[in-house]
């Protein structure tokens, strides 16, 4: 598996309670360079599009620029945040609906239940294409084991990072507390200067009252 590869599971609009699987992999050079081959687990329906191309794909309201819209499929059909900010792409999602032999993917916007479609890539049915669901499966564990992989190590970090803040924060403990000790220690030591010299002051003023 390349790093331009990914089985993406999208929700049916036309089919409650429904899914769909999608292939997509590297077809040439440019990142979205991408071959797609959707399946409903009856038929198959494969296409291509092509980087230089993309913008056809756009929906006719869209406001973005062409480089958004780059980033916004990246995070779509490739899993791919690199270009973007995980905050500008926050309610992005991908949904599929099938009418007769055609296949729509729209990708739009769902912020608290209210979609923007932002554009939209059409499958055409085709018995001739096969659909490799082995080497779909395998793309997919793959994929798993790898996030299960960095999962591990974020959480081998964050437990580090943890020990590390503990660590740091008993010695502040320790610290304040010192500080807190001499503090009172330097109270006592004045208090008893203090006094000392409230005595001699007293036995002054009696030697000079005699």
């Amino acid at each position: 598996m390349t790093p331009r590869e990914q089985v993406l599971r999208l929700r049916r609009t036309d089919a409650e309670g429904q899914y769909l699987l999608v292939s997509v992999s590297q077809a040439g050079s440019k990142s979205l360079d991408l071959k797609l081959v959707a399946s409903e687990g009856e038929h198959v329906y494969p296409t291509n599009i092509r980087e230089t191309n993309v913008k056809s794909l756009q929906a006719s309201n869209y406001s973005g620029s062409l480089e958004e819209w780059k980033t916004i499929l990246k995070c779509a059909l490739l899993h791919d945040f690199s270009d973007g900010q995980r905050t500008d792409l926050q309610g992005v999602e991908s949904v599929a609906a099938i009418s007769g032999d055609k296949l729509t993917i729209t990708i739009r916007k769902n912020i608290s239940g209210i979609t923007q479609r932002l554009g939209s890539i059409r499958l055409q049915q085709n018995e001739e294409e096969e659909a490799s669901l082995f080497d779909w499966a395998c793309t997919a564990v793959t994929i798993a084991d790898s996030l299960r992989e960095q999962m591990t190590a974020l959480q081998t970090s964050a437990a580090s990072h943890q020990e590390q803040v503990a660590k740091l924060n008993r010695q502040l403990d320790d610290l304040v507390q010192a500080k807190k000790a001499h503090e009172e220690e330097l109270l006592k030591k004045f208090a008893v200067l203090i006094n000392e010299k409230k005595l001699k002051i007293r036995q002054q003023q009696r030697l000079l009252a005699k």
